[in-house]
């Protein structure tokens, strides 16, 4: 599978199905989770899976990512996403950049970074630490 990156409008009268992928694009994930770990405005970040199906035509299948920053949205972190996925192998689909938001994702859609967690597991709880 190519790389690339696109600028896509989804159809007006397209159907747009979300919900999260079965099987995750392990590779860009683990890609994106070690880019995001030097991104300090990046809070968390989720993984869904979007079907649109134009008008008269067959649907097409992408997984989608969504960066939640301190500040709201942040192009500039979606457009930093987009360098790593284009030198990281995608999975059975491509992989897509939205907002994180009910249009895009579904109320389950798979957190697979969150900056909190991440600190805590590197720094452990003063719990663990202390007990080991």
């Amino acid at each position: 599978m190519n790389n690339t990156t696109i600028n896509y409008e989804i159809p007006e009268g397209s159907i747009v199905r979300k919900g999260v992928p079965a099987e995750e694009p392990n590779a860009a994930i683990a890609a994106l989770k070690q880019h995001f770990q030097t991104r300090p405005k990046v809070a968390k970040a989720f993984l869904g899976l979007m079907e649109i199906v134009p008008p008269g035509q067959e649907g097409q299948f992408t997984y989608t990512v969504g960066i939640v920053c301190d500040d709201g949205g942040d192009p500039d972190e979606d457009a930093e996403a987009y360098k790593v996925l284009l030198k990281t192998p995608l999975g059975r689909w491509p992989v897509s950049v939205f907002p994180k938001t009910s249009d895009f994702f579904t109320l389950e859609a798979v957190c697979f970074y969150d900056r909190m967690s991440a600190k805590t597991k590197k720094t452990g709880s003063w719990f663990t630490r202390f007990f080991g």
